[in-house]
């Protein structure tokens, strides 16, 4: 998860603290979780989180 938000903090200069902070909110919240092992875990929308994108969608539309 780190190096992902590594990555994004260095393209976007945003603080890695601060993405962080929303990672942790966003996981508690339940709309991402953390695929795969204590090495390489990707993260991905649950389902939760992805009607909340579709919603989202249709308000900007």
């Amino acid at each position: 998860m780190t190096s992902n938000l590594r990555s994004i903090s260095l393209n976007f200069g945003i603080p890695l603290s601060t993405l962080k902070l929303n990672a942790k909110i966003l996981r508690k919240l339940g709309l991402i979780e953390f695929d795969g092992g204590p090495v390489l875990r990707r993260v991905k929308l649950t389902s939760f989180g992805k009607w909340i994108v579709e919603v989202l969608k249709k308000d900007l539309a």
